[in-house]
């Protein structure tokens, strides 16, 4: 699977960087993947917590890992296939969002977004 463009929603902007996600399937598993555009000249921190609905449990729930934190240089960072996945904070299986069951991912949101200067 190659990402394309028309494919990323955008989710929000948090001081200069772009947040676009997708929900998709990677190897007969559901997965979010996140793509991260830095607008600014230089490095920042991003940290965030994600939170999912799913078809077996309609209200959002947190995630089970928790906060996420990412480094991100200035340009885009994202997973360019389900196996070129080099930065691991990029992607969501849903056996890592909410490990009770198997979960069809259905929405996601990110919330807590903090961006910092390096």
């Amino acid at each position: 699977m190659i990402f394309s463009e028309p494919s990323w929603i955008f989710h929000s902007e948090e001081k200069g960087v772009k947040i676009y996600y997708q929900i998709n399937s990677c190897n007969n598993r559901s997965v979010v993947f996140f793509k991260f555009n830095n607008t600014n000249k230089e490095k920042v921190r991003i940290s965030w917590k994600e939170t999912f609905q799913t078809t077996q449990v309609p209200e959002e729930k947190d995630g089970f890992l928790g906060k996420k934190e990412l480094d991100l240089p200035p340009g885009e960072t994202y997973p360019l296939s389900c196996d070129q996945i080099k930065v691991k904070e990029c992607i969501t299986f849903s056996d890592q969002a909410l490990p009770t069951y198997k979960a069809e991912i259905t929405k996601v949101n990110l919330r807590n977004i903090n961006v910092t200067p390096l």
